[in-house]
Formats: C-alpha cells, sequence, structure tokens
C-alpha cells in the first residue's frame, strides 16, 4: 500500500526469527510441543501451561535492543511518546483452506519500551491461545511448524476506521460472477461503537441468511462484538438474531471449539418407536384398497385411500386414539414409505366423444 502511494502509518516488524530466538534461549520448545499435544488434558489448561511458559521467559538481551531501537527510530521527532498498536501475524494465519484471523491478540495504545516488549511477548504467547490449538488440530497443523511475527505500527487519531474484506462472504456460491470487495466501517477504537444504519442492517442480515451452522454463529458473534458494550440486546432488537444463537456463537469464538448440530438427537422419537403395530396396521388397512400401476411404469401401489382416511379407519378399526395417532400429513409420509401412492389410477381410459358426421344436404 505504502508503494501504491496510501498514506500507511509508520512501524516496524518483529520477525519471526526473534520469536524463535525467545523461544530457543528460554528452551521452551519440546515444553509447548508436549502440552499441545497432550491429550489427557483440556486445550484451555494447555494454553494456560504454554502462555505461563512464555511469561516466565526472557526476552534475549540482542532482541530486546534491536527491538527498542527500531522504537526509538520510530518515536523520533515525537516530544511524547505516541501510542502504538502491537499486531500479531501468525505464518499460518492466511491459507487457502484456512484462516486465522482474530484468533491471536493485538493490544493497542501501548507507550514505553517497557511496555512495548511486555506486548510483544504476549503477542509471542497468543499463538497458543485455546481457539488457535482446537482450530490447528481441526485443520491439521502440526504445532511444530507455527511461529509468530509482530507488527509495531504507530496508532492514527482516526474518527472512523473499517475492514476490507478481499473476499465477500456472500459471495461463495456464485461461481461464475466476478468476485467483489466489501467493505465494512465502524468507529474507531475507544470511540462510539459500530453504528447499525439501514444498509449495514441489510448487509449483516443477508450475510448471516447465506451462512450456515457454526459459520453463521461465528459471524453473529462477531459483529456483537464489533457493537461493543449491550451488542447481543442491540442485535436480537435490530437485526431479529436469537439471544441463544448469539451466544453459542461467543463461546465457539472465545474457545475455538466448534458445535456440531444434530437436530436428530433433540428427543423427539418417529410415531412407530411409540406405536410399534403403527405400520403393520397402516399396511392391513391398505393393501386391500390398493393396486399396482397397470402400465407398469413405477413399483409402488396405488390406494384409493387418502391419508386423512388412513387415519379415520385407525381410530374406528385398529382401536387407536386420536390424540396418540400422528397428523394426517405424518400418515401420508407413512404411506409414501411403505411404498403407497394415495390416487386412484383408471384402467383404461374412455373413448373420446366425437360428433357424428351429418349427411350433406347436397347429396
Amino acid at each position: 500500500m505504502s508503494r501504491a502511494g496510501f498514506p500507511v502509518p509508520p512501524g516496524f516488524f518483529v520477525t519471526t526469527e526473534a520469536y524463535h530466538a525467545f523461544v530457543q534461549a528460554n528452551d521452551l520448545q519440546a515444553q509447548i510441543l508436549a502440552l499441545a499435544t497432550e491429550k489427557a488434558q483440556t486445550t484451555e489448561a494447555a494454553s494456560a501451561a504454554i502462555r505461563l511458559l512464555f511469561e516466565q521467559g526472557r526476552v534475549p538481551p540482542e532482541v530486546a535492543a534491536a527491538i527498542q531501537s527500531a522504537y526509538a527510530q520510530l518515536m523520533r521527532g515525537s516530544a511524547d511518546a505516541s501510542p502504538v498498536a502491537v499486531r500479531s501475524s501468525a505464518t499460518a494465519e492466511d491459507l487457502p483452506g484456512a484462516s486465522f484471523a482474530g484468533q491471536q491478540d493485538t493490544y493497542l495504545n501501548v507507550r514505553g519500551k517497557s511496555a512495548l516488549l511486555d506486548a510483544v511477548q504476549r503477542s509471542w504467547s497468543s499463538l497458543w491461545t485455546p481457539r488457535a490449538l482446537n482450530y490447528r488440530a481441526r485443520q491439521g497443523i502440526d504445532p511444530s511448524t507455527v511461529s509468530l511475527a509482530v507488527v509495531v505500527q504507530m496508532m492514527v487519531p482516526a474518527e472512523v476506521s473499517g475492514i476490507l474484506f478481499t473476499a465477500n462472504p456472500r459471495d461463495f456460491q456464485k461461481i461464475n460472477e466476478p468476485p467483489t470487495l466489501l467493505y465494512s466501517r465502524h468507529f474507531a477504537a475507544g470511540g462510539k461503537p459500530m453504528e447499525l444504519t439501514d444498509s449495514i442492517k441489510t448487509l449483516l442480515i443477508t450475510t448471516a441468511k447465506a451462512l450456515k451452522g457454526s459459520a453463521r454463529r461465528l459471524f453473529m458473534a462477531r459483529t456483537v462484538k464489533e457493537l461493543g458494550p449491550g451488542g447481543q440486546q442491540l442485535a436480537a432488537r435490530e437485526l431479529g438474531w436469537g439471544r441463544m444463537t448469539i451466544r453459542k456463537g461467543m463461546r465457539e469464538l472465545s474457545s475455538g471449539v466448534e458445535c456440531i448440530d444434530a437436530f436428530s438427537l433433540r428427543g423427539r422419537k418417529r410415531a412407530e418407536d411409540h406405536l410399534p403395530n403403527l405400520l403393520r396396521d397402516i399396511q392391513a388397512l391398505v393393501d386391500s384398497q390398493s393396486q399396482s400401476d397397470p402400465q407398469f411404469r413405477t413399483n409402488r401401489l396405488y390406494t384409493r385411500l387418502s391419508a386423512a382416511e388412513v387415519r379415520r379407519q385407525l381410530i374406528a378399526q385398529k382401536g387407536y386414539s386420536d390424540t396418540e395417532l400422528p397428523s394426517a400429513a405424518t400418515i401420508g409420509a407413512k404411506l409414501n414409505a411403505l411404498g403407497y401412492y394415495p390416487q386412484t389410477v383408471a384402467k383404461s381410459r374412455p373413448q373420446k366423444k366425437s360428433p357424428k358426421r351429418m349427411r350433406s344436404l347436397s347429396n
């Protein structure tokens, strides 16, 4: 962006070599891998233990000197220490099939050399947050191959900030259409929360509808975080999102554990589970009123009985009560599953009636 002429705030990078130097100087690699791959403990416990190792470690003098020198050069010409943002950038952050955006930590309004070193050290440890550990495990990424760089950049007192998505999440199914960029603006950190204008509401609602399952809940959770305090109530009132869905998404976002939907396990059983003779009784009633297709186009049996009539005969002939039987629509589904089709088939079509030709008057 700088080469393209955009006004990018100045800053510097702490490369992954500094991360490896810190890990090697404190002899952490073996301990990190042992904790990250331990199956007997929870991800949260493993993350807490790894981050404690980083907290107790010491930044190598040559690395600390290089960071402080770059920081002093960045602050040159500034009377007071201007605030900087300390942002993490993991090596496995943007892959063709995975994205770790938001899974490592960012620290804002950092002032002074000692505060900067502390923020850099905490950024290194955020490579091992619970959500990052879980996501890497699901993606099959070897924990020994990851590392983290840190971006230190001057903060700008902007009135409005924004995010530019190079791929519109609503276009994930539009294969033959050209890709579009999606821009979302919101008020800067420390100011007012994101404003829900009519256009933003439409964008958020349509995007949430295009997503399914965990992806939809995570999108809701990230939106609620951008809305700031009271975001759940605001999203429920203005966007029509369910509070329970948002809370589940917030838990998924904070823990990195994806909840798998299992609607079939909610406890509602099929009708034949509590009425074991139902299917047999339906067959006994329908068989005598059914016939095969005379043109042999299908193996299904055509019955003269409607689903509602089958339900009435189950009550009258088989002794079922109205309350225990399922609805006529469910009875119809059972008929279809058993191979019956509730439609009468004419054995032969009547000949078309055509008017008799009249004798010509000339004859």
